[in-house]
């Protein structure tokens, strides 16, 4: 798989690579997703967290961690705001 990194605010060049195997994290450290080219076919495996197989995926790619998420209920928007990108209404 090709992986593309784009620097922090758009700036300087991205750096692509090929990779077998990526995993993102945050800030402290804790995987939120990863992706691998996985078995003999070379399909891939993509899993991110709050998935019900993060975790399973995670120690399948050696990484052996326990992710544990949890769902926060946030403000409605203010009156009269448009949104741009977000969840839609009911979820």
């Amino acid at each position: 798989m090709i992986v593309e990194l784009i620097p922090e605010g758009n700036l300087g060049q991205a750096v692509v690579m090929a990779a077998a195997q990526i995993v993102v994290r945050d800030n402290n450290g804790t995987p939120i997703c990863v992706a691998a080219v996985y078995g003999s076919d070379n399909t891939f495996k993509v899993s991110k967290a709050g998935d019900p197989d993060f975790n399973r995926t995670l120690r399948e790619l050696g990484v052996h961690m326990t992710v544990v998420c949890h769902s926060l209920k946030l403000p409605g928007p203010q009156q009269g705001a448009r949104l741009i990108a977000g969840p839609r209404a009911g979820e």
